[in-house]
């Protein structure tokens, strides 16, 4: 299955520079998946991502055509990518969590407690911009009732703006509090896939490090700091280590 976006969606999403031929590709990359031909597919769309544009249903469409040619490393960091752009979509959902059963690496995360389960529901119900349009939104309506109580004469306005207000200052600064929150962690909290078929992971970031476990093409890790030709990554259960930079690819 592959996503269809249209000609208007593109046009006011890519720059007027890169618009037709982000459009053009994205197109070709569509009709050669509905061939069978996978491979092209791939072309065209990577072709679409050269041009600067981006979005959840190009992301996705790639994803697939990786998936039919067994590029599962790809496929997953695609799909990934589809779903930070677009986090609530059922197809990128099934289709990341049915490429994830296919990689070797089985991680342990450990559960979150009672109040880290609430929080995490709330701060991921909405993305990084759907937090800032609501902070924005509920903010400009609080001026309003601001307006509303200090300008209008009429009792019933008044009342209701009254009644209004501290429920809508809560979600003001809720949002707003989230907003931050998920920007800081877009920011500075990166996570990456594995891209070779097969990787070890030292205790130093040299040649000469020691083993200290190994990790196969498509995990999830968390990327931290760079020393040269390494990259220092970490796991869900704790487990840290140095990986060459070349085998891992940025979501």
């Amino acid at each position: 299955m592959i996503k269809w976006t249209s000609t208007l969606l593109l046009l006011l999403a890519a720059t007027a520079a890169s618009a037709q031929p982000a459009q053009t590709f994205f197109l070709q990359g569509n009709d050669s998946f509905q061939k069978g031909a996978y491979a092209e597919a791939i072309t065209a769309y990577e072709n679409a991502l050269r041009t600067g544009y981006e979005s959840a249903e190009l992301y996705f469409n790639l994803g697939n055509a990786c998936f039919k040619t067994d590029q599962l490393g790809k496929s997953i960091l695609n799909y990934e990518r589809a779903h930070r752009l677009l986090p609530h979509d059922a197809d990128i959902t099934f289709n990341l969590e049915l490429a994830q059963l296919r990689v070797v690496d089985k991680l342990m995360i450990p559960p979150p407690h009672f109040l880290g389960k609430v929080w995490n529901a709330i701060q991921y119900v909405l993305s990084v911009n759907q937090w800032a349009i609501l902070s924005v939104t509920a903010f400009n309506l609080l001026i309003l009732l601001l307006i509303i109580r200090l300008l209008i004469s009429a009792h019933t306005l008044r009342t209701v703006a009254g009644y209004l207000f501290f429920p809508l200052l809560i979600i003001t600064l809720l949002a707003s509090l989230l907003f931050w929150v998920n920007r800081q962690e877009a920011n500075h909290l990166h996570h990456g896939i594995i891209m070779a078929h097969k990787v070890s992971v030292l205790s130093a970031p040299s040649a000469e490090g020691t083993e200290v476990f190994s990790l196969h093409e498509g995990t999830k890790v968390r990327m931290e700091e760079h020393n040269g030709a390494y990259i220092k990554i970490g796991l869900p259960d704790g487990k840290v280590g140095w990986m060459n930079l070349n085998d891992i690819e940025k979501i």
